[in-house]
């Protein structure tokens, strides 16, 4: 069960790449450190939603 767990995590994960790199937001944080309200200004998506993003990505260990 929790091979299964694990695999639909990472299964989730994977389609959430392909909408990240849609918005830009890969190459806006390729520019170096920011704020959310920066990255959110380079990438012009929403500041709010972003930090939902990147506090998941914090948590999975992609970002500090």
């Amino acid at each position: 069960m929790g091979r299964l767990v694990h695999d639909f995590g990472a299964a989730m994960h994977a389609a959430t790449l392909v909408v990240v790199d849609q918005l830009g937001l890969y190459q806006a944080l390729a520019h170096g450190p920011a704020t959310t309200e920066e990255l959110a200004r380079r990438s012009q998506t929403d500041a709010r939603s972003l930090r939902e993003w990147l506090s998941a990505q914090a948590a999975s260990g992609y970002v500090q």
